[in-house]
């Protein structure tokens, strides 16, 4: 309501990471469930 009384003209900046970062945590869970089943398998 307020924008069509008063517009306000704004750039919007979108901030990016340069390099992918899913990579990391995609990682990470697949070492912790790699090394989940090792445990399991060395254990029985």
């Amino acid at each position: 309501m307020i924008d069509v009384i008063e517009p306000v003209e704004i750039e919007k900046e979108v901030f990016r990471p340069r390099q992918a970062l899913y990579i990391w945590p995609l990682g990470f869970a697949v070492l912790a469930i790699g090394s989940w089943f090792l445990i399991l398998i060395y254990r029985n």
